[in-house]
Protein backbone atom coordinates (compact mmCIF):
# COMPACT_ATOMS: atom_id res chain seq x y z
CA UNK A 1 0.00 0.00 0.00
CA UNK A 2 1.08 3.91 -0.47
CA UNK A 3 2.90 4.86 2.35
CA UNK A 4 0.44 8.36 1.50
CA UNK A 5 -2.29 6.26 1.10
CA UNK A 6 -1.80 4.63 4.59
CA UNK A 7 -1.46 8.25 6.43
CA UNK A 8 -4.46 9.63 4.86
CA UNK A 9 -6.37 6.21 5.62
CA UNK A 10 -5.17 7.03 9.29
CA UNK A 11 -6.50 10.23 9.48
CA UNK A 12 -9.92 9.33 7.89
CA UNK A 13 -10.35 6.68 10.38
CA UNK A 14 -9.39 8.76 13.29
CA UNK A 15 -11.51 11.44 12.23
CA UNK A 16 -14.56 8.66 11.24
CA UNK A 17 -13.78 7.17 14.81
CA UNK A 18 -13.59 10.75 16.94
CA UNK A 19 -16.67 11.26 15.05
CA UNK A 20 -18.75 8.17 16.12
CA UNK A 21 -17.29 8.18 19.70
CA UNK A 22 -19.13 11.52 20.24
CA UNK A 23 -22.19 9.76 19.12
CA UNK A 24 -21.57 7.25 22.14
CA UNK A 25 -24.91 5.00 23.07
CA UNK A 26 -26.84 6.86 19.84
CA UNK A 27 -26.67 9.58 21.60
CA UNK A 28 -25.74 12.71 19.20
CA UNK A 29 -24.96 16.33 20.04
CA UNK A 30 -24.68 19.42 17.85
CA UNK A 31 -25.47 23.11 18.16
CA UNK A 32 -28.52 24.53 16.00
CA UNK A 33 -28.01 27.54 13.83
CA UNK A 34 -28.31 30.22 16.32
CA UNK A 35 -25.35 28.29 18.48
CA UNK A 36 -27.34 28.90 21.37
CA UNK A 37 -29.40 25.07 21.72
CA UNK A 38 -27.94 22.05 21.29
CA UNK A 39 -30.08 18.99 20.61
CA UNK A 40 -29.31 15.76 21.81
CA UNK A 41 -30.70 12.65 19.47
CA UNK A 42 -31.46 9.62 21.48
CA UNK A 43 -32.38 6.57 18.94
CA UNK A 44 -35.06 8.25 16.26
CA UNK A 45 -36.33 10.69 19.54
CA UNK A 46 -35.17 13.83 20.29
CA UNK A 47 -34.18 15.40 23.83
CA UNK A 48 -33.05 19.03 23.43
CA UNK A 49 -32.46 21.59 26.09
CA UNK A 50 -33.61 24.89 25.57
CA UNK A 51 -33.54 28.16 28.09
CA UNK A 52 -31.70 25.25 30.28
CA UNK A 53 -35.43 23.24 29.81
CA UNK A 54 -35.12 19.57 28.62
CA UNK A 55 -37.65 19.06 25.96
CA UNK A 56 -38.64 15.70 25.11
CA UNK A 57 -40.81 14.65 21.32
CA UNK A 58 -42.52 11.40 21.45
CA UNK A 59 -43.48 9.45 18.30
CA UNK A 60 -46.37 11.08 18.17
CA UNK A 61 -45.32 14.74 17.92
CA UNK A 62 -46.32 15.56 21.46
CA UNK A 63 -43.92 17.14 23.77
CA UNK A 64 -43.04 17.28 27.72
CA UNK A 65 -40.83 19.81 28.90
CA UNK A 66 -38.76 19.37 31.94
CA UNK A 67 -37.75 22.55 33.29
CA UNK A 68 -34.70 23.54 35.79
CA UNK A 69 -37.14 23.17 38.99
CA UNK A 70 -38.39 19.95 37.96
CA UNK A 71 -41.48 21.02 36.29
CA UNK A 72 -43.76 19.17 34.45
CA UNK A 73 -45.15 20.68 31.30
CA UNK A 74 -46.60 18.36 28.31
CA UNK A 75 -47.91 20.02 25.24
CA UNK A 76 -48.01 23.41 26.81
CA UNK A 77 -50.16 21.93 29.70
CA UNK A 78 -48.59 22.18 33.64
CA UNK A 79 -49.02 18.14 35.08
CA UNK A 80 -48.82 18.51 38.93
CA UNK A 81 -46.00 16.15 40.36
CA UNK A 82 -45.52 14.96 44.16
CA UNK A 83 -42.05 16.62 45.65
CA UNK A 84 -39.99 13.37 44.85
CA UNK A 85 -41.53 13.40 41.61
CA UNK A 86 -40.04 16.77 41.29
CA UNK A 87 -36.69 15.93 42.57
CA UNK A 88 -36.57 13.30 40.38
CA UNK A 89 -37.62 15.74 37.16
CA UNK A 90 -34.49 18.10 38.28
CA UNK A 91 -32.25 15.15 37.65
CA UNK A 92 -33.41 14.10 34.36
CA UNK A 93 -32.73 17.19 33.58
CA UNK A 94 -29.53 17.79 35.03
CA UNK A 95 -28.28 14.17 33.62
CA UNK A 96 -29.15 15.46 29.89
CA UNK A 97 -27.12 18.36 30.40
CA UNK A 98 -24.38 15.97 31.42
CA UNK A 99 -24.25 13.56 28.95
CA UNK A 100 -24.38 16.78 26.49
CA UNK A 101 -21.51 18.36 28.50
CA UNK A 102 -19.50 15.27 28.43
CA UNK A 103 -20.43 14.73 24.99
CA UNK A 104 -19.24 18.20 24.05
CA UNK A 105 -15.96 17.74 25.38
CA UNK A 106 -15.51 13.97 23.93
CA UNK A 107 -15.90 15.63 20.48
CA UNK A 108 -13.20 18.73 21.39
CA UNK A 109 -11.04 15.65 22.57
CA UNK A 110 -11.78 13.83 19.15
CA UNK A 111 -9.24 16.53 17.19
CA UNK A 112 -6.75 16.01 19.63
CA UNK A 113 -6.96 12.08 19.19
CA UNK A 114 -7.04 12.65 15.48
CA UNK A 115 -4.17 14.83 15.11
CA UNK A 116 -2.12 12.08 17.55
CA UNK A 117 -2.93 9.01 14.77
CA UNK A 118 -1.54 10.88 12.49
CA UNK A 119 1.28 12.08 13.89
CA UNK A 120 1.76 8.15 15.35
CA UNK A 121 1.22 7.13 12.08
CA UNK A 122 3.70 9.37 10.29
CA UNK A 123 6.56 8.56 13.19
CA UNK A 124 5.96 5.00 12.39
CA UNK A 125 6.22 5.26 8.48
CA UNK A 126 9.48 7.31 8.99
CA UNK A 127 10.49 4.36 11.17
CA UNK A 128 10.10 2.01 9.06
CA UNK A 129 6.60 0.06 10.80
CA UNK A 130 5.45 -2.44 8.89
CA UNK A 131 1.60 -1.53 7.74
CA UNK A 132 -0.06 -4.19 10.26
CA UNK A 133 2.52 -1.97 13.44
CA UNK A 134 0.79 0.84 12.04
CA UNK A 135 -2.80 -0.61 12.15
CA UNK A 136 -2.05 -2.39 15.29
CA UNK A 137 -0.96 1.63 17.04
CA UNK A 138 -3.53 3.17 15.54
CA UNK A 139 -6.21 0.72 16.71
CA UNK A 140 -4.60 0.36 20.46
CA UNK A 141 -4.63 4.50 20.49
CA UNK A 142 -8.08 4.43 19.43
CA UNK A 143 -9.50 1.67 21.66
CA UNK A 144 -8.24 3.89 24.41
CA UNK A 145 -9.38 6.93 23.50
CA UNK A 146 -13.20 4.92 23.20
CA UNK A 147 -12.79 4.27 26.73
CA UNK A 148 -13.36 8.50 27.55
CA UNK A 149 -17.09 7.47 26.23
CA UNK A 150 -18.11 4.95 29.22
CA UNK A 151 -18.97 7.80 31.66
CA UNK A 152 -21.66 8.75 28.52
CA UNK A 153 -23.10 5.65 29.01
CA UNK A 154 -23.32 5.38 32.44
CA UNK A 155 -25.50 8.83 32.47
CA UNK A 156 -27.86 7.17 29.75
CA UNK A 157 -28.00 4.53 31.58
CA UNK A 158 -29.23 6.97 34.77
CA UNK A 159 -31.54 8.61 32.68
CA UNK A 160 -33.00 5.29 31.75
CA UNK A 161 -33.89 4.35 35.46
CA UNK A 162 -34.83 7.79 36.31
CA UNK A 163 -37.22 7.75 33.20
CA UNK A 164 -38.49 4.66 33.98
CA UNK A 165 -39.65 5.99 37.72
CA UNK A 166 -41.20 8.67 35.98
CA UNK A 167 -43.01 6.50 34.16
CA UNK A 168 -44.60 4.48 36.97
CA UNK A 169 -44.79 7.67 38.73
CA UNK A 170 -46.12 9.91 36.30
CA UNK A 171 -48.67 7.79 33.75
CA UNK A 172 -48.73 10.94 31.60
CA UNK A 173 -45.13 10.62 31.00
CA UNK A 174 -44.81 7.54 29.65
CA UNK A 175 -44.86 8.47 25.72
CA UNK A 176 -41.78 10.74 26.78
CA UNK A 177 -40.06 7.45 28.23
CA UNK A 178 -37.57 7.29 24.65
CA UNK A 179 -34.88 5.75 26.34
CA UNK A 180 -34.68 2.15 25.88
CA UNK A 181 -32.33 -0.10 27.95
CA UNK A 182 -30.56 -1.30 24.79
CA UNK A 183 -28.74 2.44 24.35
CA UNK A 184 -26.94 2.11 27.18
CA UNK A 185 -25.68 -1.62 26.70
CA UNK A 186 -24.93 -1.10 23.40
CA UNK A 187 -23.62 2.19 24.04
CA UNK A 188 -21.03 -0.19 26.64
CA UNK A 189 -20.54 -2.67 23.87
CA UNK A 190 -19.42 -0.76 21.37
CA UNK A 191 -17.02 1.13 23.65
CA UNK A 192 -15.42 -1.79 25.46
CA UNK A 193 -14.80 -4.27 21.56
CA UNK A 194 -11.55 -3.56 20.83
CA UNK A 195 -11.63 -3.63 16.90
Amino acid sequence: MNKYLIVFSSAVFATVFAANAAMASGTTIHASEDGNNRVTVINSHDIHIKNGNVIISSDHGNEATITTDGGLVINGKSVPVSDQDRIKLMQYNSTVKDIENRGIKLGMDATGFALDVVADVIGDLLSGESEEEIDKHANARAHRFKQKALPICEDVHTLKQIQDTLSADIPSFKPFAVIEGRDADDCEHDIKTND
